[in-house]
Parts: C-alpha cells; sequence; structure tokens
C-alpha cells in the first residue's frame, strides 16, 4: 500500500497537486464481528522536511458530508445529523412566538429537510431504534412551528416522515 502511495504522490508532484498530509487519514473497513487483527501503518513523505509522516488511524471519517465508520454502521452519522436537527429544533422554538407559520416552515424546509434527505439512499439500512429518534425530532419540530400534534400535519404540509423517505429509498 505504501508503495502504491508514494506513486500517487509522484503523480500529484507531477500534476503540481498536495496532499496536505496533515489533515489526512485513513480508516479500515471490517465486519462488525471480526476485530482488526493487522495493524496497518501507512506513511508519506513530506516535502517540506523530507521526511515520513505516518497517517493517523480513525474509527471514522466524514467523506462528502456523510461520516462513515469502519464497520459501516450508521451510528455515528445519525448521532452527528441528531445533534445538527436539535440545534435547529431549538431555533425554531425560540423564533416560534416572533415569526409566522410560513417563515418558520420554510426554515425548516431549508434547514431541516436537507439533513434528512441528504445521502438518504446509502443509510437507509439504519435501525428502527436510530430512524425513531429522527422521526421524534422530526415531530417536534412540526409541533413547534403550528403548536398542533404532527400527525396531521405531515400530510397537511406534504412533508414526508423521516420513515417514510428512508423506506421509500430501500425500494
Amino acid at each position: 500500500m505504501n508503495s502504491e502511495l508514494a506513486k500517487l504522490q509522484e503523480l500529484f508532484t507531477a500534476n503540481k497537486l498536495k496532499i496536505d498530509i496533515e489533515k489526512s487519514n485513513f480508516v479500515v473497513f471490517h465486519p462488525s464481528r471480526i476485530k482488526q487483527k493487522v495493524k496497518v501503518i501507512i506513511k508519506l513523505s513530506d516535502d517540506k522536511t523530507s521526511k515520513f509522516i505516518y497517517l493517523e488511524q480513525k474509527n471514522y471519517d466524514k467523506y462528502l458530508g456523510v461520516l462513515l465508520n469502519n464497520k459501516l454502521s450508521w451510528k455515528p452519522h445519525i448521532y452527528y445529523i441528531s445533534n445538527k436537527i436539535s440545534e435547529i429544533v431549538g431555533i425554531l422554538s425560540k423564533l416560534r412566538h416572533s415569526l409566522p407559520k410560513d417563515i418558520l416552515l420554510k426554515m425548516y424546509k431549508s434547514l431541516f429537510q436537507p439533513l434528512l434527505l441528504y445521502a438518504t439512499n446509502i443509510w437507509d439500512q439504519v435501525s428502527k431504534k436510530r430512524k425513531s429518534k429522527l422521526l421524534l425530532l422530526q415531530k417536534r419540530a412540526l409541533r413547534l412551528i403550528f403548536l398542533l400534534s404532527a400527525v396531521p400535519l405531515f400530510t397537511e404540509t406534504e412533508i414526508l416522515p423521516v420513515t417514510l423517505i428512508l423506506f421509500n429509498c430501500s425500494i
């Protein structure tokens, strides 16, 4: 692997591209039931100091906005989305008394919904427990906007519940 990385680094140098070694890391993917037995060490040469630098191995990394962990479970990604959505729910709860419903609904559709819709075809195999956490946050946001139960609001606003979004992506 290190020899292939050296070739890649030569290609980058020939095309005047640089690898930011300080920001680089790697993840070794493996099944969740099997522990990683071999320790992987990746080293790259630093152009500035002409020394080798070892890349850090991580359990998960963010790639195109999706958190991928070494076991390909979606726990870190759902946790990340849940935290972001919780912040948005907090914003909606503070603004619900001072802004009209249509503005709050536009905020929901522009801030909240993209987090739920982005890359759902990849992470749609999430467990029911994790889906229910996202659904609770979604219901809370709609209740804050309309001060009603969230169930009839899904049909009124034409917003799909997160469980249906993920179900439709897996078909």
